[in-house]
């Protein structure tokens, strides 16, 4: 990308020139090349400053000089603080990934690797399980599953309800580690009704109960495939947060943070939770309903649960309170809309279940929201990738083994 010698500006950001173009290529991860001619300029960030925040020998600068690393960081500072406080949804999104890398520093996969990252015996407590239904969304699980992992999570129980894209590709791998149940639903005569998810999620919630002593579980979860369950504490997991605070809960309800487009309309090739950094709000959304997390072994408390009426909820009979999300503060549930592109797809798998998805254009529009940065979630893309890598060098060495497809 070429931009053009319009940095020369009194002010730290310009919106209307290529300081734009340095937030945009921020966001996008590009490396901006900048004009070779020196300019000379007032501005607390310079042609010079710009470059050298992004990466790269500054123009104008002799090849063996560098900025001190006071005015570096002043101007990174500076940089940041324009951006975030800008009312370019674009630009508060890219000084929200460069105050995450000033965090967080430039990921390296290699350092991020454990010996044996998938191995259960990590010393990670992964206590969680999530029960889920799904059709069609073999794009997002290698990254659902890895993120989950990180957090804590341990076991996947995964109904399949007639997937067309090749889905079992995708899963065959962690059903060999035994990190992921499958369940093929596949000629379900109620397919792709809200009936047939209520009752696949009771069937996982008693299942897992039954063995919550033998699996080493304690929390069920019943998110979708774009909703990703998160601890909102730095360097904490899900598994911690639920077992610091809440063991005396039978169960939590969150509402779910709202994440829109972030103005992507192809779907990208990177991760969804460093790509979509754009909510709703900072927080619990509370939009639509919350999703449950239930504690299989409330302290003090009878676990009276026989089954779920929605999949938010259980029974109203058996009286079972749960903590709601104006108590929680510390663990979030980040939902996911994605690009124009994907939300059309799933329109197309989905709409016997919902009606509304027959018109994508307009819903999607009516559910992109993208104001305020919230990239919390991107904080684990480094962990994740390692994992992804790691388990794609397992595969390819012959170290996973091969197993068949259930028959539904």
């Amino acid at each position: 990308m070429e931009v053009a010698n319009d940095l020369k500006t009194a002010s730290p950001l310009n919106l209307e020139g290529g300081n734009r173009q340095v937030a945009f290529a921020t966001a996008r991860g590009d490396t901006p090349s900048f004009s070779s001619d020196l300019v000379e300029s007032p501005a607390p960030l310079s042609q010079e400053g710009a470059q050298y925040i992004l990466g790269g020998a500054s123009p104008g600068v002799r090849p063996n000089t560098t900025l001190s690393e006071e005015l570096s960081q002043s101007y990174f500072a500076s940089f940041i603080k324009d951006l975030s406080s800008s009312d370019d949804p674009l630009m508060k999104t890219a000084g929200a990934i460069l105050a995450r890398k000033q965090k967080h520093g430039n990921c390296n996969i290699d350092d991020a690797k454990d010996v044996d990252p998938w191995n259960r015996h990590d010393g990670v407590r992964r206590d969680v399980a999530i029960c889920m239904q799904i059709s069609n969304d073999a794009g997002i699980l290698d990254e659902y599953i890895a993120f989950h992992w990180v957090q804590g999570v341990g076991k996947f129980v995964i109904y399949d309800d007639g997937s067309s894209d090749n889905i079992w590709s995708v899963l065959e791998k962690y059903v060999a580690l035994g990190i992921v149940e499958y369940h093929n639903i596949t000629g379900s005569p109620i397919h792709g009704t809200v009936n047939l998810q209520i009752g696949t999620m009771n069937k996982c919630f008693t299942m897992l109960r039954e063995r919550a002593v033998e699996e080493g579980l304690r929390w069920i979860a019943f998110p979708d495939t774009d909703e990703f369950v998160l601890s909102s504490i730095p360097n904490e997991t899900l598994s911690e947060t639920l077992n610091k605070n809440y063991v005396g809960e039978a169960c939590l309800r969150i509402h779910r943070t709202w994440y829109g487009s972030s103005f992507q309309h192809k779907k990208p090739s990177s991760l969804v939770t460093e790509t979509y950094l754009m909510a709703s709000n900072d927080y619990g959304g509370g939009i639509w309903n919350p999703k449950l997390i239930a504690n299989i072994y409330p302290e003090g408390k009878p676990m009276n649960a026989t089954a779920l009426t929605v999949i938010h909820n259980f029974k109203d009979e058996d009286k079972i309170q749960c903590k709601l999300q104006q108590d929680i503060k510390d663990i979030r549930i980040n939902h996911y809309l994605r690009s124009l592109e994907e939300y059309s797809k799933k329109s197309v798998y989905k709409d016997v279940m919902h009606e509304w998805l027959k018109e994508p254009l307009k819903q999607f529009f009516r559910r992109d929201f993208n104001l305020v940065s919230s990239p919390i979630a991107a904080d684990y893309s480094c962990r994740v990738h390692a994992l992804l890598e790691q388990i794609e060098e397992m595969k390819h060495a012959g170290k996973i083994p091969a197993v068949r497809r259930p028959e539904p």
